[in-house]
């Protein structure tokens, strides 16, 4: 039994966020589909005032870490918006293309974790940059052009995704001028969703 999240929620918190496409299916392999998911998470900010640490789009899920604005209740409200705006939009687009019929795009509510301590957040960081690398579509975080890492280094993160701190940019560097790909391609199973801790 999942826990309500009114119960995990925190003042100025930092929070893991997935969801995943309804029966895993790949409905965002299409480049243009990830677009509309980017394009989308700037207005989510725009209209809801929060921080996107950083993100990773993938083929049928999407990873976010996210920093609320100072109302506690403002997660729930923009991720309700940002999921059903998404799937009202790309549901459009499918019917077009693919005379796919409307129906469940996201398979269930998203999920959560706060990110609890500054180590924490720096592991949930990298964790979602390898995304792509530990699928096999790339062999290095910054080849991934739907990931905030890519973005960072490619200077065309404004108004998605907010800079780190001199602090972080710090751990940023270190870890790619020591980056190993065969550890990077092993799960962390204390930041995996799929670990048997308790997610929210």
């Amino acid at each position: 039994m999942r826990i309500p999240r009114y119960k995990i929620l925190r003042k100025n918190g930092i929070y893991h966020v997935t969801n995943r496409v309804n029966r895993k299916e790949a409905l965002f392999r299409n480049a243009f589909i990830k677009k509309v998911l980017e394009e989308a998470l700037i207005q989510c900010k725009k209209k809801h005032k929060f921080e996107l640490l950083n993100y990773e789009i993938m083929d049928n899920h999407i990873h976010l870490e996210i920093k609320p604005n100072e109302q506690i209740a403002s997660l729930p409200v923009s991720m309700h918006w940002f999921f059903c705006v998404t799937a009202m939009r790309i549901n459009k687009i499918l019917k077009k293309a693919t005379d796919r019929p409307p129906g469940r795009l996201w398979g269930d509510r998203y999920r959560c974790k706060l990110v609890r301590t500054v180590i924490q957040h720096i592991r949930t960081f990298f964790y979602i940059a390898e995304n792509a690398v530990r699928a096999g579509i790339v062999d290095h975080p910054l080849e991934y052009e739907y990931g905030g890492l890519y973005r960072l280094f490619n200077g065309n993160h404004k108004g998605l995704l907010d800079p780190p701190p001199s602090w972080m940019w710090n751990h940023i560097v270190t870890y790619l001028d020591r980056y190993d790909l065969e550890k990077a391609k092993r799960v962390s199973k204390t930041l995996s969703f799929r670990s048997k801790k308790r997610s929210y």
